[in-house]
């Protein structure tokens, strides 16, 4: 079951033909990078609608490919969220140690609350930043798309990488 949006993407017929004569793996290069390059555009929106008064959360949205929904959907699953998603560790020693809890990346910390603005809790009311990050920007990340992996499968067939 999806959480996020999928987002299909039709009209491509002219790149996708040039990505089959592509090897499996320099298919995957291609894909992964123009998608990278797409989905920055939310992740660039989400940082900014974020809410001020929130500690370290603009650090801790991140872009990743999803390896296993990848696999299952035949292609490149790219995602954009918080790092630390929603879990929510004690503070403890060993989670400290592990990086659980406290300065996990890049002194960002663990952004569990994230979910809290979102989606509201019973006394504040939601203030969604995710969310309208992906659905302002649906036509600015497809047209990114189609042209950046137009251009990586141009520098692929043209012998660079």
């Amino acid at each position: 079951m999806s959480d996020g949006v999928d987002l299909n993407i039709q009209g491509l017929d002219q790149a996708v033909d040039k990505m089959r004569g592509l090897a499996p793996k320099l298919q995957k290069k291609g894909l992964r990078s123009a998608a990278r390059k797409a989905m920055g555009i939310v992740r660039k929106a989400a940082q900014e609608k974020a809410p001020v008064r929130s500690g370290n959360l603009k650090k801790n949205i991140v872009t990743r490919v999803n390896s296993r929904r990848s696999k299952e959907e035949g292609g490149v699953v790219m995602q954009v969220g918080i790092l630390g998603g929603a879990r929510q560790y004690k503070d403890t020693k060993e989670n400290r140690r592990s990086g659980r809890v406290g300065q996990s990346y890049e002194g960002a910390g663990n952004a569990f609350y994230w979910r809290f603005s979102e989606f509201g809790t019973q006394k504040q009311p939601a203030a969604p930043f995710m969310r309208p990050a992906l659905a302002n920007n649906v036509e600015p990340v497809t047209d990114t798309f189609a042209r950046e992996l137009s251009t990586e499968i141009d520098k692929v067939l043209a012998g660079g990488s």
